[in-house]
């Protein structure tokens, strides 16, 4: 039985793509649909922010949906940018231990545009 999640925030402090780029082998609509229902794993820097205690520094490794943006994200790739604030969820045992709850991001309107 795993521990249990704490809800909180966290700021990006700072965001890199962590998938190496493939330019060896374009494959065409087969690319395409791969980018679509496929996910890009980002390296995060963030600065969590638990209720009630202070703000700590965590660097984790997430994949985002390349869906997630829905339409939005078929016409570019959406990446998340220092200074957004995203759910997270904290393992009460092990704070270092951070999970993006990417689908709260976007339910709360996250991904909406300027």
């Amino acid at each position: 039985m795993g521990s249990k999640r704490i809800e909180a925030t966290a700021v990006v402090v700072d965001a890199a793509n962590a998938d190496a780029p493939d330019y060896g082998n374009d494959t065409g609509m087969l690319d395409f649909v791969g980018d679509m229902l496929g996910s890009t794993k980002w390296r995060l820097d963030l600065e969590v922010r638990p209720v009630g205690y202070a703000p700590y520094r965590a660097v984790i490794i997430t994949k985002v949906k390349n869906r997630l943006g829905g339409v939005r994200g078929l016409l570019g790739q959406w990446a998340p940018e220092p200074g957004i604030v995203v759910p997270v969820l904290l393992d009460e045992r092990d704070p270092a231990d951070v999970i993006v709850d990417w689908k709260r991001f976007a339910d709360q309107g996250g991904m909406k545009g300027p």
